[in-house]
């Protein structure tokens, strides 16, 4: 029998055993060599007879233990599925990842929490067929993932290999701030003793820093890290001349793709860094220091302006609420604009080796986590004791009717949840839920400011047409990994020295110098690879 005869068979027999559907027994198949035995949706437990599934992830500190977990004997309980966790240390996570991968031995039944790369699921599920194909599990057996994947087209098509399956599935979350991560933070006390508003242009941002550093003394006007979460000064200010995101370096414009770093404008970015830097405005740690010497400084009191996505990256305490921020200054051609992550797509957080005997089991065990009520329950710990159902009246972080509030704070040492090893799935209409504890205690909540301070300064400026997620093949993916790293690992070490004055960013020579050294290391080969696979995932 041919393979073609074969799927049609299986397939005829997968059709006439759905046909005669409903009971347990009925839902057994032998399609790609699985007897199905998991209960179908709605139904508990999910088999008859315990199984274990071994499961391998990295470790969590804030998680006591996995196996006396509350969640975990609760959730065994409910669906008769045991689960054996592999935790292994963060630090050696790759490495062990790797040599599971490369000698297909000692395969669990669920990858979970690993960040396998579109490559690897590229090269493990659709070249070599290690990774099974979630896509017909799913529809029998995964109602809640087919609700997020279609909850918004950007996220089937994020997952979706280029041939077409699904190998690994994600994580989605709505965090209103995080959709404009890069932020500017300015010292609010200082702006009110000085009697200053705040700047809303690259001339006004320089006119205030240089009173900062006349009227208060020994003090960094401006300043930043090279580790934290969007804590780099480059890229904030280069959006003054030209769209730059500093953890995706691309420009989309009209389904056309190429990178800002080799662009005239860029070049005027940097001449401004370079002034404030001259003029003793921008602090050599910028391009030095990491976040927690940064951290160091703004709670000695002395940084008056800061890069973050969050106050928190750079503060602490009530440190955090004393920072407002600064929106999109407008530079001297008029371009204002800001960094766009649509939402969090975690990509590669749940996968099955086609190794498992049970891959019917695991997409019915982790379907439950993309409900509502199981994303709360993973993250939030139990209801009553670490969260508790929003009362009518009580008002979320957005402004409307709340949906929960968390009793037990967030990275804390606890046992009663999985904080967010398993995918979950947090729309904006529940992620940012939250009740707004600012309303019922009259100190700031952290999250609210977050909110409002991105509506305010930053949801009017956003590019709405950035570069998504994209699949190449192996080929493809290893080559621009390696351009990748080889080509902003040089822009970063460029902009650094033109801005700090080690390089003269107003010779034409040394301009011209840099443009080549990028051409040199194949910079038409980087932007063609990115391009082709964005066009062929989006716009063909």
């Amino acid at each position: 029998m041919n393979k073609k005869v074969l799927q049609i068979t299986l397939l005829a027999l997968s059709l006439v055993f759905t046909a005669c559907g409903g009971s347990k027994e009925d839902t057994v198949s032998q399609s790609n060599g699985v007897k199905e035995v998991a209960s179908l949706p709605g139904e508990y437990p999910i088999v008859d007879e315990k199984i274990t599934l071994k499961v391998f992830l990295p470790s969590d500190p804030f998680i006591n233990d996995l196996t006396t977990n509350e969640l975990t004997k609760e959730y065994e309980e409910k669906t008769n599925v045991k689960i054996e966790w592999e935790e292994v240390p963060k630090m050696s996570l790759k490495e062990k990842l790797n040599l599971i991968l490369s000698t297909n031995q000692s395969m669990p039944d669920i990858f979970l929490n690993t960040s396998l790369s579109n490559a690897q699921i590229t090269n493990y599920g659709s070249n070599l067929g290690m990774f099974r194909d979630l896509t017909p599990y799913i529809e029998k057996y995964g109602p809640n993932i087919q609700k997020m994947l279609d909850y918004d087209p950007s996220i089937r098509q994020a997952v979706t290999a280029q041939d077409g399956k699904i190998y690994a599935l994600p994580s989605v979350e709505e965090a209103y701030h995080v959709r404009a991560p890069q932020k500017l933070w300015v010292y609010k006390p200082w702006l009110e003793e000085l009697g200053l508003e705040v700047p809303q242009t690259t001339d006004e941002f320089y006119e205030m820093l240089k009173i900062f550093k006349e009227k208060k003394g020994d003090i960094i006007p401006l300043t930043g890290a090279i580790t934290g979460w969007y804590t780099g000064v480059l890229d904030f200010f280069m959006c003054s001349f030209i769209y730059s995101d500093q953890d995706n370096r691309w420009i989309v414009e009209n389904g056309e793709v190429s990178v800002p770093f080799d662009k005239d404008q860029w070049r005027e970015g940097l001449k401004y860094l370079n002034k404030l830097y001259v003029e003793g405005l921008l602090d050599e740690g910028a391009f030095t220091q990491d976040q927690a010497q940064l951290r160091q400084l703004t709670m000695s009191g002395k940084v008056g302006v800061a890069t973050a996505g969050a106050s928190a990256a750079f503060a602490q305490g009530s440190k955090r609420t004393e920072y407002i921020t600064i929106p999109p200054l407008e530079g001297p051609n008029g371009n204002r604009v800001t960094a766009y992550e649509p939402m969090v797509i975690t990509l590669g957080k749940f996968a099955v080796p086609t190794a498992s005997e049970h891959p019917d089991v695991a997409v019915r065990w982790l379907d439950y986590f993309l409900s509502e009520e199981g994303s709360l329950r993973s993250r939030n710990g139990v209801e009553g004791k670490d969260w508790r159902r929003a009362e009518d009246g009580e008002i979320s972080i957005s402004g409307n009717q709340a949906k929960y509030l968390k009793i037990l704070k967030f990275n804390k040492n606890q046992n009663s949840h999985w904080m967010k090893i398993v995918p979950q799935f947090f729309p904006g209409d529940l992620r940012n839920a939250e009740v707004d504890e600012s309303v019922k205690n009259g100190k700031v909540s952290i999250e609210k400011m977050l909110y409002d301070e991105t509506a305010k300064n930053y949801d009017p400026y956003l590019k709405k047409e950035v570069m998504k997620e994209v699949y190449m093949d192996l080929d493809s993916s290893m080559e621009y990994s390696e351009l990748d790293y080889i080509i902003n690992s040089y822009v970063e070490e460029m902009a650094a020295k033109f801005v700090l004055g080690q390089i003269d960013i107003n010779s034409d020579k040394e301009w011209k110098n840099y443009l080549k050294v990028l051409k040199g290391m194949n910079l038409d080969r980087y932007v063609d690879l990115k391009a082709k696979a964005y066009k062929k995932q989006y716009v063909n």
